[in-house]
């Protein structure tokens, strides 16, 4: 607790322009000093030192701290990242943004005290020079925020200062997407790829590319030409010592749902079957049945990393700049929204997305068919029908 006799004094600039208060508190060796902090009017000065006298008598004390943004962001690795409770692939994801961009820089190399809005303004500009997407730098800011938070947590900071940091807003520019004939092509040239089939069902349904690889044949109903998403595959660290692949989850609540594929994927799917039959005699004792739909050639999980390579293949052989598996599911949403395919409250289901929000304000709006007659739709576009 501070010295009682030590009180904040409150006073109005000889200008009058601005209210100044004066705080008690102490400089680094813990020798008492004063600090003024100016205020535009007499109300929000008061408020400031209502705010001080609260802290005094609640013992609300924070060190003195000489801790950068870079050792922090150490411990906040070691100690913070696990009790968020996040997926093993975000932990992922946080610990490499803090690793790559936070803890070598010139940001890192600031005190935790000092740093300002302006500093992560400044820090979020140069991630931008170096190439960084806004999505990155999107992910960036959620990493700040937490390790900030953590830090007041324990009493090494008083103030968060991302909360007057607005987090930037996604380039509408960075969501890629293939044009229908743009898939034609592509498809085309990915015949003869043994990741021909799960390409194709991607590039129909729109599923996340993890959610098509954690597939299983158990999940397939023939029947009522539906699959049902119930998992994803990613390589993961988590918290153990190696990555591995992990068939976990979906990434929201609602990523855990049936979707009707039609007669085309249906039939796409009984190809695929039978495909896998031929590569287990191949295999023969080497094969490892997971019960999966895609899975590799003996079996087991198929790493992300090889059918995202294989849609880059496709691409540059089809004559196609850029693309990816995710880009399969843009061009999808993209358009089944403006293609009057589905109401857009059923493309916010078909596609797992947290909320129909996330679909109209990142795709733009429209509507109408059946669920199993969009897909065959979609696939006569494409050239699969």
């Amino acid at each position: 607790m501070r010295e009682k006799q030590r009180k904040p004094l409150i006073r109005q600039r000889k200008d009058r322009a601005l209210w100044e208060v004066r705080f008690p508190t102490f400089d680094e060796y813990g020798l008492p000093e004063w600090k003024s902090i100016y205020f535009k009017s007499e109300r929000d000065g008061l408020k400031a030192v209502a705010a001080w006298k609260y802290e005094d008598e609640h013992a609300i004390v924070v060190i003195a701290s000489h801790r950068t943004v870079k050792s922090w962001a150490e411990e906040w690795i070691k100690d913070g990242l696990k009790l968020l409770g996040l997926r093993p692939s975000t932990i992922d994801s946080y610990r490499t943004l803090a690793v790559t961009h936070v803890i070598p820089s010139k940001f890192g190399r600031l005190k935790l005290k000092e740093v300002s809005p302006h500093h992560i303004k400044v820090f979020r500009e140069e991630l931008k020079a170096k190439g960084l997407s806004t999505s990155t730098i999107r992910t960036m800011h959620t990493v700040l925020n937490h390790l900030f938070r953590m830090a007041i947590d324990k009493n090494q900071l008083r103030d968060n200062p991302m909360t007057s940091v607005r987090r930037p807003k996604q380039d509408e520019r960075e969501q890629r997407r293939f044009t229908a004939d743009e898939v034609r092509r592509l498809l085309l040239a990915a015949k003869g790829s043994r990741y021909y089939f799960v390409i194709v069902f991607i590039a129909l349904t729109g599923v996340r590319r993890g959610e098509a690889l954690a597939l299983a044949w158990k999940d397939v109903n023939f029947a009522k030409r539906s699959v049902q998403i119930s998992h994803t595959l990613e390589r993961s660290r988590g918290f153990e010592e190696k990555a591995e692949l992990r068939r976990g989850p979906t990434k929201t609540k609602r990523g855990k749902r049936a979707i009707e594929i039609g007669t085309v994927g249906t039939e796409m799917l009984r190809k695929a079957r039978a495909y896998q039959a031929s590569e287990r005699l191949r295999a023969g004792s080497q094969w490892e049945d997971e019960g999966l739909v895609f899975p590799t050639a003996v079996g087991k999980k198929c790493d992300p990393r090889n059918l995202y390579r294989a849609v880059a293949v496709a691409a540059k052989k089809a004559g196609i700049i850029e693309g990816s598996p995710h880009t399969f599911r843009h061009s999808v949403i993209s358009q089944f929204l403006e293609g009057d395919y589905l109401p857009d409250h059923k493309i916010s289901r078909t596609m797992g997305h947290s909320s129909v929000s996330i679909t109209t304000e990142t795709y733009g709006h429209y509507k109408s068919l059946g669920e199993d007659q969009a897909f065959d739709r979609w696939a006569e576009d494409i050239g699969i029908a």
